[in-house]
């Protein structure tokens, strides 16, 4: 069973910080504007046996990214993706259902039937 890591950031988890430094080379730094990471910025949102679910916010350009990091005997290896999502966001959306083929045809034949008090609303 997942659960929230109790203390969020890596700043007590020296080990942890300098495997992912050492392991995951696309970690090291921000995609964005390519400042080298702190520590203080790896926030470890959930951990599940030898896998965590990390945000990382770039204090420079505020470039964020949540990534799954999974250590094994072999390695250190990680997905991860560019999100607008604060680590809160994250946290609090996360179990949400995914969106379906059939919500976003629900709410194509809503736009479709209710247009015009749709653009209305949006220009106001």
């Amino acid at each position: 069973m997942s659960k929230r890591h109790s203390n969020r950031s890596l700043s007590e988890d020296n080990s942890l910080f300098q495997d992912i430094q050492r392991g995951v080379n696309h970690l090291k730094s921000c995609p964005q504007c390519s400042q080298e990471y702190k520590q203080q910025q790896f926030d470890v949102l959930f951990v599940r046996g030898n896998v965590r679910v990390v945000h990382i916010l770039c204090d420079v350009c505020q470039h964020k990214i949540v990534t799954l990091l999974a250590t094994t005997p072999f390695g250190m290896s990680s997905l991860g993706v560019a999100t607008d999502l604060s680590a809160d966001d994250f946290l609090r959306t996360a179990h949400l259902d995914p969106i379906g083929e059939d919500d976003v045809l629900e709410f194509h034949t809503f736009l479709y039937k209710h247009h015009k008090a749709f653009v209305n609303l949006l220009s106001k």
